[in-house]
This record gives C-alpha cells, sequence and structure tokens, in this order.
C-alpha cells in the first residue's frame, strides 16, 4: 500500500465508528467548506432557510424525472 493510502487508512481507523468525525476529516481533506453555513439568529429563521431548501431540492427531483 501506498504511504498516502495508508495515511489516509490510519486516519479513518483512528475515528473509529464516529461517522460525524470521518466526514469531518473527509472534508477537511477534499478542502470543503460548509455549503450551508447557519448565520441565522432565529430557529424560526433557520427552519424557513431549511424547509426552502428541502423544497427547493423536491422541484429540481421532480424536474428532473420529466
Amino acid at each position: 500500500m501506498s504511504e498516502k493510502c495508508e495515511y489516509y487508512n490510519d486516519k479513518i481507523v483512528e475515528c473509529g465508528r464516529a461517522q460525524r468525525t470521518i466526514f469531518k476529516g473527509v472534508d477537511s481533506v477534499l478542502h470543503r467548506r460548509s455549503v450551508f453555513p447557519l448565520t441565522h439568529t432565529t430557529n424560526q429563521d433557520i427552519a424557513q432557510t431549511f424547509g426552502a431548501l428541502f423544497r427547493d431540492k423536491i422541484v429540481n427531483i421532480r424536474n428532473g424525472l420529466e
């Protein structure tokens, strides 16, 4: 196994079963940032933004099926 593969394998093994930690590690390696930073001040704002995001995803899926 190459050193690079071994390094990443060790990182995943260190995380164990903590999926959140694994995903954070993958995002870090791939230099991904949060696509949806929570900058809202109230729970209502967060709920409305989530609802809009969810609605848009459904619309996009339906349009893709046509």
